[in-house]
């Protein structure tokens, strides 16, 4: 059996961050990278309990962070994104029953590539001297800082083996980090944690909020 990869639809499409006390659901059409035209669900003050992914955990001031969700084609594509005084300080996306394509991933293994969006982030100026490259199995990622601000994107197989043929590990989980003292552990240390949220981090979770 052969699956269909993603390509992340977030590399051209704004992102609306009005924050709201309750949730709130809009859906649209939106186009991805490569043109297709995808069903977007926006939920805006979703839960952060429900995030796809750990990273909460590892964000500071985390009773200070709201999350908006994306759910492309009916679940088949997922992003959290997290704001902290209506900015974008970390999204995680995830395809949960396949894999980005590498158009989607490769910022998260080309370093001129990686640089040339860090030095545009504007949150730092950031060196090629400071580049953190990671790698853990079929994960890999770079960050760089620059005192406590830092960039990074990352790229997890979260899913393990499968039946599909043409699985050959690509990531299905994409991290972007952006913005000042937005983690509250080494990143070294928060890249080697990342896993998908279960209920003992919702949990843990629950106590910080």
């Amino acid at each position: 059996m052969t699956k269909m990869k993603w390509l992340l639809p977030f590399l051209v499409l704004p992102i609306c961050f009005f924050l709201s006390a309750c949730p709130q659901t809009t859906t649209t059409n939106v186009r991805s990278v490569t043109g297709s035209t995808l069903q977007q669900q926006e939920i805006k003050g979703a839960r952060i309990l429900g995030s796809e992914t750990n990273i909460p955990l590892f964000l500071s001031d985390i009773k200070t962070i709201k999350m908006h969700t994306n759910i492309f084609n009916n679940g088949e594509a997922i992003m959290n994104i997290y704001i902290k005084d209506y900015e974008t300080i970390a999204r995680a996306s995830r395809a949960p029953d396949s894999w980005y394509g590498s158009s989607s991933y490769n910022i998260a293994q080309d370093l001129d590539q990686f640089m040339r969006a860090a030095r545009s982030a504007g949150n730092g100026v950031f060196s090629r001297d400071n580049v953190v490259n990671h790698k853990s199995g079929q994960d890999f990622g770079f960050t760089v800082s620059n005192g406590n601000c830092i960039y990074g994107r990352w790229a997890f197989n979260l899913r393990g083996p499968t039946h599909y043929d043409n699985d050959e590990g690509e990531p299905d989980t994409l991290i972007k980090l952006d913005g000042c003292g937005i983690l509250n552990d080494d990143p070294q240390i928060v890249f080697r944690q990342i896993r998908r949220m279960n209920s003992s981090d919702t949990a843990v979770l629950a106590t910080k909020l």
